[in-house]
């Protein structure tokens, strides 16, 4: 067994640095907008310079860095190109699979691991952009499943597996503050079922361990709460706890989290592009979140009367993360955006899987079945893995050639960022603030980045500290002011004082004054 697993892990770290490795190959374009905010997150990490979570819209960071640093390797290791996110997200995402369906076989009624490693391998077909994304919220919605699986490993009687379950816990709630509360109340299940399932001193190590993989986690938000007068931190305490927002109808946050939860199913189901949520014209998606919870219920009388625990845990978490998912959809700030919601979709995944096993006759009857006891769940396995692989090697081979053919705004920023470095050099400027046009910061965001590429020194104005961290914040000492601007902004500027323009490339230029 321990020959199987180490041979398997040989195979994982293989996988990844073929990906790596491709990566390297593929054409470093330069990316605009959020990936280009990514990318530049990310090699702040691969310096061990990033202590937020990816920025908001309202003016904090999400929780943690922590996505940021597992893409770092990655991204070092394909030479600082773009296609090494996609590759970090892709590694990330297949272990995910893999441990989900390892988990499985090795605990689960043969009759839900085909249906879960099913209905996985169905999800990841219909998302195949979510395996390679390193959006936060892609990335975070294949370890929140990950994550309430290892914990209902944990708390019916593998506590080696709690440190794990504390690591995708801080990943899921760093990486998006939608998350947090789910993936908080699923670790303290784990922990709980831990406790109270075992003996004392079987827990010393597992413990132990736990503490030390929460403490690495949340070493790097804790310190910047602690050394900034206004930490990140303490703006999402007032941000959730102490302000007053607007808040969506019940009947909308219903509609988008039945939505979500039916997504594997329905027709019209999308991977999230941070659009305002429209209800699906699916009328029947409010009725299957219903019958969703009601076979969770019949699965928590069935697996208990069988004596099954991890099927018993393991439905008794989705109930308590479905309806966590619930609260946390009531409380969004305003209009509900796809993205603040469609990592609910992993937990429709599950609870669907159990409707389907329910509906197969697992769970109905006494006797106690192993996994071991059927090829078939080992053969789901493979299969979801196999099919994992193939979507998300599909998906990367389209961003590598995406990479080699980049777009109209991917030249002009890559020639606006070379002029903008040759300007620099030849007028001895060391460290210009930067200010940005509204309408073209995706533009700007790219061409910020291939500068810290280029390791030119360089602030931008206090209003887009948020989004670019402050290891960009001006210190005062800044003698030349560089605006990027959009076509619009720069008819506008034309004929005042900071009329002089260093860099033409339409649709931006940059303007310069002292």
């Amino acid at each position: 067994m321990k020959a199987r697993a180490t041979l398997v892990l040989l195979f994982i770290l293989a996988g990844m640095i073929a990906l790596a490795l491709f990566a390297r190959r593929a054409a470093d374009a330069a990316p605009t907008s959020d990936i280009a905010v990514i990318e530049s997150d990310t090699l702040l990490a691969s310096q061990g310079r990033l202590l937020l979570g990816p920025y908001s819209r309202f003016q904090w960071h999400h929780p943690g860095p922590l996505s940021f640093y597992w893409l770092a390797p990655f991204y070092a290791a394909a030479g600082h190109r773009t296609t090494g996110l996609n590759a970090g997200a892709l590694a990330l995402n297949a272990g995910c699979l893999a441990l989900i369906a390892w988990i499985l076989v090795r605990r689960a009624h043969p009759v839900v691991t085909i249906a879960v490693t099913s209905a996985a391998a169905v999800y990841a077909w219909r998302s195949a952009e979510l395996l390679t994304s390193p959006w936060n919220p892609h990335i975070a919605v294949i370890p929140m499943m990950t994550l309430i699986v290892a914990a209902a490993d944990a708390a019916s009687g593998a506590p080696g597996m709690l440190p794990v379950v504390a690591l995708l816990a801080s990943f899921a709630g760093q990486t998006h503050v939608a998350l947090l509360p789910s993936a908080v109340i699923v670790g303290a299940c784990a922990v709980l079922g831990v406790i109270v399932g075992n003996d004392p001193r079987r827990l010393s190590a597992p413990l132990v361990a736990t503490l030390a993989a929460l403490a690495l986690c949340w070493l790097p938000p804790v310190v910047e709460q602690l050394a900034s007068p206004r930490g990140n931190i303490g703006l999402l305490w007032s941000f959730f706890a102490r302000e007053t927002h607007p808040r969506p109808l019940f009947a909308v946050a219903v509609s988008a989290w039945s939505d979500m939860l039916t997504g594997l199913v329905r027709p019209d189901f999308y991977v999230a592009h941070g659009w305002i949520f429209r209800e699906s014209p699916v009328r029947w998606a409010e009725l299957l979140s219903i019958v969703q919870f009601a076979a969770l219920a019949v699965w928590l009388v069935a697996a208990y009367r069988a004596r099954r625990r991890f099927e018993l845990t393991l439905a008794a978490i989705l109930v308590v993360a479905g309806l966590t998912a619930l609260w946390s959809t009531t409380r969004v700030d305003g209009e509900i955006f796809d993205h603040g919601v469609f990592w609910i979709s992993g937990l429709g995944v599950l609870n669907l899987a159990l409707l389907a096993a329910l509906a197969a006759g697992a769970g109905l009857k006494r006797q106690t079945v192993t996994a071991t006891s059927s090829r078939w769940p080992a053969v789901a396995a493979v299969a979801l893995t196999g099919i994992a692989a193939i979507a998300g090697v599909r998906q990367f081979r389209g961003a590598a050639a995406e990479a080699s053919n980049p777009g109209a705004d991917s030249g002009v920023v890559a020639a606006v960022a070379a002029d903008l470095r040759t300007y620099l050099r030849e007028q001895h400027i060391e460290r210009p603030l930067i200010k940005l046009d509204q309408d073209a910061w995706g533009m700007a965001a790219g061409v910020i980045l291939q500068l810290q590429k280029a390791n030119v020194p360089l602030a931008v104005e206090d209003d887009w500290i948020v989004m670019f961290t402050p290891v960009f914040a001006a210190t005062g000492h800044e003698a030349v002011t560089l605006t990027i601007a959009g076509r619009d902004q720069h008819l506008r500027m034309q004929g005042g004082a900071d009329a002089k323009v260093a860099v033409a490339h339409d649709p931006i230029y940059v303007h310069v004054s002292r």
